[in-house]
């Protein structure tokens, strides 16, 4: 299954709970990815640090499910 979780009020408001909650998931063999509407990497990200191994897709303008896509991704459950 995979899991898609939003950056911006989402991870950044419960960093250290998702991290859990996401190196849970991975070890019971699910996929996190971290799908948001920003066009890419900003210096801010770097005080709600991403565990290198969730992959980011930055969806800019275009829907996140379509981005999540285009990345290989089809995401089971979204939380936003």
């Amino acid at each position: 299954m995979t899991i898609s979780i939003d950056y911006d009020n989402t991870w950044t408001a419960m960093q250290a709970e998702l991290n859990m909650f996401a190196l849970m998931l991975k070890q019971v063999g699910h996929t996190v990815i971290i799908t948001t509407c920003r066009n890419g990497w900003s210096d801010d990200m770097i005080f709600n640090p991403i565990p290198h191994w969730i992959p980011i897709i930055y969806a800019g303008s275009n829907f996140k499910q379509k981005a999540a896509e285009d990345a290989g991704h089809k995401v089971d459950i979204w939380i936003d």
